[in-house]
């Protein structure tokens, strides 16, 4: 029917005489109705309750494939603009260099393998996806590879970064 009901008791459910004798030829929209297995009242909990009919408790009329939902709900507060500000997100390793990861999701240990650093030392550093410092690791030329402790972080979408001088090295993990 998709129209909206203003919550309410002994409402009832009726339809436009007048309209039904033009288009059908009947003071009723001839509804479908039953008397099998009636049994009053029928209860969508906070929602509806069907106590009755107009022809007493013996019958029910129905509507096929009848959906019932609660309004949405809207946001009552005045809208106000939020600026995003992404720390070390996405952004810090497009166009770099991949590093190779895994295993990839990782459950509580990574391995991280490095290129060849141009620098005497480097950071690692892993971001959560809300752009948090998650770990920060040190690295020196000549390591090839660095395990990094995942345990005890929340499951989720992590940066891994390493900026050796001019050059920036990424890669996504997945924390399970």
């Amino acid at each position: 029917l998709d129209f909206d009901i203003e919550p309410g008791t002994n409402l009832a459910l009726t339809t436009n005489t007048e309209h039904n004798q033009s288009q059908f030829g009947f003071n009723s929209a001839r509804l479908r109705r039953s008397d099998q297995g009636v049994s009053y009242p029928y209860v969508v909990e906070d929602v509806v309750e069907i106590t009755t009919s107009n022809l007493g408790n013996d019958r029910y009329y129905y509507f096929f494939n009848w959906k019932i939902q609660k309004p949405g709900l809207e946001c009552a507060s005045e809208r106000v603009e939020v600026p995003l500000v992404i720390v070390g997100g996405a952004e810090a390793i497009a166009g770099a260099g991949r590093l190779a990861v895994m295993p990839n999701p990782v459950s509580d240990r990574l391995e991280v393998r490095l290129p060849e650093l141009q620098q005497p030392s480097a950071a690692l550093k892993v971001y959560d996806a809300t752009g948090q410092l998650a770990r920060n690791y040190g690295v020196r030329r000549g390591d090839s590879n660095i395990q990094v402790d995942t345990e005890g972080l929340p499951a989720g979408l992590y940066l891994i970064r390493l900026v050796d001088g001019g050059r920036q090295y990424g890669a996504k993990v997945v924390k399970r």
